[in-house]
């Protein structure tokens, strides 16, 4: 079906080239010699898919493959050259979260140290501690 698929959308591809070179006008002018070239590509791809579908979907299946390598690499190099610029952008987020994150709970901090005891018992950062109720 992919391949049908494909071998359509070549042949149309091809063809709507070809018409862009008739109808484009002085917009197709310079580049007249490429128009032809994509038509006429385009509609023998259509054709090769058509007459031998099998090898038109190992074809395919590598094009996909080397695509997906392609992108997934682009998008790892990108990522990398980003990473300063999130880095800032999270620190600026972090900082405009650091006056809600103050005022959430301003008494933890006051009860955290009072709880605290010589032998080091204390709470992680952030944790909350709660009130011990006596029983019985």
């Amino acid at each position: 079906m992919l391949v049908w698929l494909y071998g359509f959308y070549a042949v149309v591809d091809g063809l709507l080239a070809l018409a862009a070179l008739l109808v484009g006008g002085r917009q197709a002018s310079g580049r007249r010699g490429w128009f032809i070239f994509e038509g006429v590509v385009g509609i023998a791809a259509g054709v090769f898919a058509f007459l031998w579908p099998g090898i038109t979907a190992l074809v395919l299946v590598y094009l996909i493959a080397a695509w997906a390598v392609v992108t997934g690499l682009l998008e790892v190099v990108a990522a990398i050259i980003l990473r300063r610029e999130l880095l800032v952008g999270g620190l600026a987020f972090e900082l405009l979260l650091l006056p809600w994150r103050l005022l959430q709970d301003p008494v933890r901090s006051e009860r955290h140290a009072d709880t605290a005891t010589a032998a080091g018992d204390q709470d992680p950062p952030g944790a909350c501690r709660c009130a011990r109720v006596a029983v019985g």
